[in-house]
């Protein structure tokens, strides 16, 4: 029965995983056989990604004159979200397939807020806070918005790992897609 509750200190009441709280009882352990935790996770994310992949390879191919009105509220990504026509029209604009993954679900959800909100419009403006090199400034200055883009400071980013992933901007060159909007739109 012990075994059994320290096993359970490990989900939430949910049953879902801490992951922390995991990583630190296995590497903790005495046991050098153990330590394989990070490996582990990656199996689990590799086969994360496959399954995604396999799921986005099923829906079928969507375009649309204009995306839908869906009256968005305040929620969580959903794999219903994933497989809607909301997604799938800003996915089109991104020129970016539709995939299983919630940064893909998070820039759709922005760009469908500012369009139910009536802001997708040529003359608004916006700021976008750490846009790094997302696609959203470079889409929205091709709808003829002007978007103010910040980032970290980049002597701050090397420390936090943020430099070495490719998500960081330093200029504004890196927010640049020149696949969404020309050079002079931007």
């Amino acid at each position: 029965m012990a075994a059994l509750n320290k096993l359970l200190d490990l989900l939430t009441t949910r049953d879902r995983p801490l992951i922390e709280r995991a990583k630190q009882a296995i590497l903790g352990s005495k046991n050098p056989h153990i330590n394989h935790f990070d490996a582990v996770g990656f199996n689990v994310k590799f086969f994360g990604y496959e399954l995604a992949r396999a799921l986005a390879g099923a829906l079928p191919v969507r375009t649309f004159p204009s995306p839908p009105t869906v009256g968005l509220k305040s929620k969580a990504s959903t794999q219903a979200d994933i497989e809607s026509d909301w997604v799938a029209y800003w996915c089109g604009e991104m020129k970016s397939p539709v995939i299983f993954h919630r940064k893909v679900w998070e820039l759709a959800y922005v760009l469908q807020a500012v369009h139910e909100a009536g802001f997708m419009e040529e003359g608004r403006r916006g700021l976008g806070f750490g846009c790094g090199t997302e696609p959203l400034p470079s889409l929205m200055a091709s709808k003829g918005l002007k978007i103010t883009v910040t980032d970290l400071q980049p002597d701050k980013s090397v420390g936090l790992g943020w430099a070495t992933t490719g998500q960081h901007t330093s200029t504004l060159d890196h927010c640049f897609q020149p696949h969404l909007v020309s050079r002079e739109d931007f």
